[in-house]
């Protein structure tokens, strides 16, 4: 049974914290002024995935890939496939050797200012393709793409706020 973040958008995230954190899927930044704004970003599918090539120099992640990095379990994700007939076909993605693996992802805090609560939510990083997802993941708006999956290795460096920019960017490969 798989669920979609689309669909569910509220998903189980690691962050440096001794807990795993409840948050949204489509990153609010914290300097977001209000609720309309919020369903503008989401109807555009605006701050649900990052580049990885430019993570240090767009807002709002060059603020956030210092200090506000996350992991995101997956047992899996849906890339789309595109035909010379103009037929798209969904493939599910998983690992064979790794029921669960990990996302990277960076995260954020907003205060909603409709009723003050505080709303933690998430962006994917994504990186270019392999060669395998550049078959696959062939069209669309952002075409030859794929999440940046962390080994396991990597894992803890990723979360570690002690990694430095240098260590962080060999991870994004």
């Amino acid at each position: 049974y798989n669920i979609s973040a689309y669909t569910e958008p509220e998903c189980l995230i690691i962050t440096d914290s001794d807990q795993i954190q409840v948050m949204r899927w489509g990153l609010i930044p914290s300097l977001t002024k209000s609720v309309e704004q919020v369903k503008k970003n989401d109807k555009a599918n605006f701050y649900k995935n990052a580049r990885a090539e430019k993570i240090f120099n767009t807002w709002p992640y060059k603020y956030l890939i210092g200090h506000k990095r996350c992991i995101i379990p997956s047992t899996g994700f849906f890339e789309w496939h595109h035909d010379s007939l103009g037929h798209t076909t969904p493939y599910f993605i998983f690992l064979k050797d790794q029921e669960i693996f990990s996302i990277a992802g960076i995260w954020d805090s907003w205060i909603n200012p409709d009723n003050r609560r505080i709303e933690n939510s998430f962006t994917m990083i994504t990186t270019q393709a392999n060669p395998l997802m550049m078959e696959i993941h062939n069209g669309g708006k952002n075409p030859f793409r794929m999440p940046l999956v962390l080994t396991q290795e990597d894992e803890n460096k990723w979360i570690n706020l002690d990694t430095t920019d240098h260590e962080i960017t060999s991870l994004m490969k």
